[in-house]
């Protein structure tokens, strides 16, 4: 499979996304991350304005949605 770099940094986003361990450990260093690689993303030109802006909104909802027992 040939992924694109912009097909494996989306990737690994959603799996840092979805990491409900790593967001329940540490909350805040989890957002940190989520937007830290999506801004860098952007800066890289990877992902355009609104793609960026998606993640960051994916971010912040991700850092409050329940803990699913």
């Amino acid at each position: 499979m040939n992924e694109s770099i912009k097909e494996r940094e989306l990737r690994i986003w959603n799996e840092t996304l979805e990491n409900d361990d790593r967001r329940i450990s540490a909350p805040d260093c989890y957002v940190g991350e989520l937007q830290g690689h999506a801004k860098t993303l952007a800066r890289l030109e990877i992902i355009d304005l609104f793609e960026l802006r998606s993640l960051i909104e994916l971010a912040d909802a991700a850092s409050s949605r329940p803990i699913e027992e």
